[in-house]
């Protein structure tokens, strides 16, 4: 997959942040872009952003998010998401679908998948 993604970066470098990625080799993005498996940094979204569609799902104030929430995460996405301090961008619509349902509720996520 993330060998997928920065080919297609590579191949529309229409946007500035795609210029800054242009001198870096394949691994140096990837290490960039990504935190762990589909996990996308700050920097990663910030690329992703301008290239794909996405969802935004705001997390609740009162959920917590456990490490096994981003380990679920990690098994059942797709494709890339970013974890921001309350809220997920995922680029999975499947995956968006079923997190607006539960309204961005993590605690939730694993009963219904």
């Amino acid at each position: 997959m993330h060998g997928a993604i920065i080919a297609y970066l590579r191949e529309t470098g229409e946007s500035k942040l795609s210029g800054h990625i242009a001198a870096l080799t394949d691994q140096q993005i990837t290490e960039r872009m990504f935190s762990h498996g589909l996990r996308l940094t700050q920097f990663g979204q910030q690329i992703m952003q301008h290239h794909f569609q996405s969802c935004k799902i705001s997390v609740p104030d009162n959920e917590l998010r456990h490490p096994t929430h981003l380990i679920l995460l990690d098994t059942i996405a797709k494709l890339p998401y970013y974890c921001g301090d309350d809220h997920l961008v995922v680029y999975d619509h499947q995956l968006g679908f079923r997190l607006r349902l539960i309204e961005g509720r993590l605690s939730i996520l694993k009963q219904i998948t």
